[in-house]
């Protein structure tokens, strides 16, 4: 089974791939999610999907694997790397602001739509809908609609 790998930031850990300006802004409280890894087996596809999908900006490239930003002081980074294999396992969930965009977005870029968005109670309001990306890893989506407090 295809696994994500949910590197978590440690001191020195992942310090060499990280940009001076990332490090700058990485968090103060520890453990904190620094970076997940998506096995592909096509990368340049992988890279297309995730650009036009989330929009995401490329921070490194090394060899077999490209680093993107998420937007945000801190925030994690994906990193997708090229295998011969994969098996679809794994998921991700990403906060976006607009879902009916990406939503949109996923079938054009090589990706499907497993599950259209439905609006849940979950301490607030928000819409979830599921996508895969073109090698069958589960994305989660999710639009808060209505914090907790409103």
């Amino acid at each position: 089974m295809k696994h994500i790998n949910i590197l978590v930031a440690c001191a020195c850990m992942w310090l060499s791939s990280l940009t001076l300006a990332h490090a700058q802004t990485a968090p103060t409280t520890l453990p904190a999610l620094a970076a997940v890894k998506v096995d592909v087996t096509d990368l340049d596809r992988s890279e297309r999907f995730y650009r036009e999908v989330f929009g995401l900006a490329e921070a490194q490239r090394y060899g077999h694997e490209r680093v993107f930003s998420l937007p945000g002081a801190g925030a994690p980074r994906i990193t997708l790397v090229q295998v011969e294999s994969a098996n679809g396992g794994g998921s991700l969930a990403i906060i976006v602001a607009d879902i009916d965009a990406v939503i949109n977005a996923t079938g054009p870029a090589g990706g499907r739509v497993t599950r259209e968005p439905q609006e849940m109670n979950m301490g607030g309001r928000a819409r979830i809908g599921f996508i895969q990306d073109p090698d069958g890893v589960d994305i989660e989506l999710i639009e808060i609609v209505a914090a907790a407090s409103e």
